[in-house]
């Protein structure tokens, strides 16, 4: 899940939080999550990358510098077993956005 816009006060980082359901192997075993964000700040044409870390057995997160015009962003999550999404599935295309509240 992941709330889209969201508004970030001045001078705070702000709070990346992907949690994600997936099954757990044959063994009972977790899926071992990884993923990065893809961060643009707002009037850029270039995303940067960020890792995500773990958190728990089902979340991955990161904090960054909220920009004063905003950012775009998306992240890739895998699940280490082969398989991946893009949140949002739009990616670069269809990316998220990040507001200032002043």
């Amino acid at each position: 899940t992941q709330a889209l816009e969201p508004l970030v006060g001045q001078g705070r980082p702000m709070e990346l939080r992907y949690d994600v359901v997936c099954q757990a192997d044959g063994f009972g075993k977790p899926c071992a999550l990884t993923g990065d964000v893809f961060i643009r700040p707002a009037g850029e044409t270039a995303y940067r990358q960020t890792p995500l870390a773990p958190v728990g057995e089902s979340g991955l997160e990161t904090a960054v510098d909220a920009e004063a015009e905003g950012l775009a962003y998306y992240a890739v999550i895998e699940d280490g077993a082969g398989s991946s999404m893009t949140v949002p599935a739009g990616g670069a295309v269809a990316h998220s956005r990040s507001v200032r509240h002043l």
